[in-house]
């Protein structure tokens, strides 16, 4: 329940997308030759959404078998629980399930991949007139509460909890632990912002490089540097946390990079790629041709091109992407814990810490901090981007 609570806007995103921009005339004609709302639904709307369903059920499924921290914490034995608790006393065996992870993960990816091949071929784009939008009727009140309840469920409830563990903590009739105290917050909550804010920025730079040659150029090697970017993704943080250890351990050249920021950030880049690919694809699809040619007949180079025509055009589409990276980095555990210099700590890894202490408070605490500083990055990197288009 708590990993569907957390995951299913994956699903709701491009689903929703969809729905919007799906032609009403379709709908209409469907209507008119005498079909009724269900029949509709079936014949016309559904296939139309299958395959944003298919793709964020992917999207989910992803994530679901690389996540360790959730795993972790509500005890439940997993592949990446067995490859943690392996690791330091029977290497071979995390090793060979890290291997069978990736090779699941990786089939998901190709599988993926000819889901949106089909879907290209079934799916019609919409036109200038908006989305048919059906009146609920009775079913209004049933749908407000379910809505509400998800709602409740997977935001309000846990930011109760939160608090009421913070009060109890602040009040001493909780387990606080030794570090409940609002200064405490300062430097964790500095560092993963910092250290979030500079993975999203660097993970747009390296992958807007592939989506001009995926999207603009057609290039042939923009089809498999795509399929490496996100296999990225679809390897756990886990997997990828050990193969940047046993690599720069065993290789002289880049030995001091271990337990660097450098090396860390590197790690973000390769997991969390793929969120910022699409989103800069679409960006770059979204510049007209027509646009860059005038720059062009008027003198302006590549670079000048990029810098003051196509980069402003792109910049809400780029800064989505990289809040999709942000809010990723902020709350990912397995790299952090392995990559990260030794003592710096984050929000994060103090959560992680205190619940496995047993610290119910300082983890309610330091869990609402991170919430918050989610929604403050979140909005002045995107929302507010987007508020103003």
């Amino acid at each position: 329940m708590t990993l569907t609570l957390f995951s299913y806007p994956y699903v709701y995103l491009p689903v929703s997308a969809r729905l919007a921009g799906l032609p009403a005339s379709l709908e209409e004609s469907a209507r008119g030759l005498g079909r009724s709302p269900g029949a509709v639904f079936r014949t016309v709307v559904l296939p139309q959404a299958t395959g944003a369903v298919w793709a964020g059920s992917l999207l989910v499924f992803l994530y679901v078998v690389s996540d360790f921290g959730a795993v972790s914490l509500l005890r439940v034995d997993t592949l990446t629980t067995r490859i943690d608790s392996a690791r330091l006393f029977d290497p071979t065996t995390a090793l060979a399930l890290g291997l069978l992870l990736g090779v699941v993960a990786l089939t998901v990816v190709a599988a993926e991949r000819g889901v949106a091949r089909r879907r290209l071929h079934t799916e019609v784009g919409a036109s200038g007139r908006p989305a048919l939008r059906t009146p609920l009727g009775r079913w209004k009140p049933l749908a407000t509460a379910f809505v509400g309840a998800v709602v409740g469920v997977a935001l309000v409830a846990p930011l109760a909890v939160l608090g009421h563990w913070t009060w109890r903590g602040f009040r001493g009739d909780g387990r606080a632990g030794p570090g409940l105290e609002l200064g405490s917050l300062v430097s964790p909550t500095l560092r993963t912002a910092g250290v979030a804010v500079v993975a999203a920025v660097v993970t747009v730079a390296v992958v807007l490089p592939v989506a001009y040659l995926t999207t603009r150029y057609r290039s042939r090697a923009g089809g498999p540097v795509n399929a490496l970017v996100v296999g990225g993704f679809a390897l756990p943080g886990l997997v990828i946390a050990l193969a940047l250890v046993f690599w720069v351990l065993q290789a002289p050249v880049v030995s001091g990079l271990y337990q660097t920021l450098p090396l860390l950030v590197f790690a973000y880049v390769v997991h969390f790629g793929a969120q910022a690919m699409r989103a800069s694809q679409v960006a770059v699809s979204g510049v007209p041709r027509r646009v860059e040619d005038a720059a062009r007949s008027l003198g302006a180079g590549r670079l000048r091109r990029l810098a003051t025509v196509e980069i402003p055009l792109m910049l809400p589409g780029l800064a989505a992407g990289a809040g999709l990276v942000l809010l990723s980095t902020m709350k990912e555990l397995p790299a952090t814990l392995y990559l990260a210099p030794i003592g710096f700590e984050t929000l994060a890894t103090r959560i992680w810490g205190a619940t496995a202490d047993g610290f119910l408070a300082e983890a309610g605490l330091l869990s609402l901090a991170l919430v918050a500083i989610s929604g403050i990055l979140t909005w002045l990197l995107t929302i507010r981007r987007m508020e103003r288009l």
